[in-house]
């Protein structure tokens, strides 16, 4: 997770190591952090029900933000 300032601009998953370095060729022990975060990361706010969040964005993180867009939390989704 990235802060400019005091709101969320940026974040890095695993998908993201995964799709930006190591499947382009990439050293996972040379690149980074910055090569691979995500601009525009996709959040929730508190007041949403967790079904409209994970479902509405498909993902199964998702960073949960106040009406300032300050973090207050992550959901993860743990499929089986």
């Amino acid at each position: 997770m990235h802060m400019q300032g005091k709101q969320l601009s940026r974040v890095i998953t695993r998908r993201d190591l995964c799709s930006r370095a190591i499947a382009t060729g990439q050293d996972p022990k040379r690149v980074r952090v910055q090569e691979c975060l995500t601009g525009k990361p996709v959040c929730c706010a508190t007041s949403d029900t967790l079904d409209y969040a994970m479902r509405q964005n498909q993902i199964r993180r998702i960073v949960v933000v106040d009406g300032y867009y300050r973090v207050r939390g992550l959901v993860s989704l743990a499929l089986r």
